[in-house]
């Protein structure tokens, strides 16, 4: 990903999105292999790696008068 870009995951139920958020920000360590996000371990540098991201987990409160794009563009701002 490039700076600025908005990503998403989708897919079927169990298909491990969930998951692979939870891992990326710290909230479940993955059984194997490692995560680096910017260059910095999450392991090891997780403060470095967190100032680099933003996430929405599960059931995000959004307003329902904005846009998706909107919505983000908001919240980033956090």
């Amino acid at each position: 990903m490039q700076k600025g870009e908005i990503f998403g995951l989708l897919g079927p139920n169990g298909a491990g999105k969930t998951t692979t958020i939870r891992m990326l920000v710290g909230l479940a360590k993955p059984t194997t292999g490692s995560i680096h996000i910017c260059g910095h371990d999450m392991q090891t540098a997780r403060r470095l790696a967190m100032q680099e991201i933003g996430t929405i987990v599960e059931n995000p409160e959004l307003y329902p008068y904005l846009s998706g794009l909107e919505n983000l563009n908001e919240w980033s701002r956090s």
